[in-house]
């Protein structure tokens, strides 16, 4: 993967990922932000 990756954006334009539900989202979103990889807590965020 690309380091320079800064967004969710970057990362759909880097690797295929969130093709199909879309539920990972908001945790991917989390770990670019954070690079928190482990995540306890349901994260809910609206599309």
């Amino acid at each position: 993967m690309n380091e320079n990756v800064k967004d969710i954006d970057g990362l759909l334009e880097a690797i295929e990922v969130a093709k199909n539900c879309k539920l990972c989202l908001p945790y991917l979103n989390e770990m670019l932000k954070t690079g928190q990889t482990e995540f306890s807590n349901l994260i809910l965020e609206k599309q």
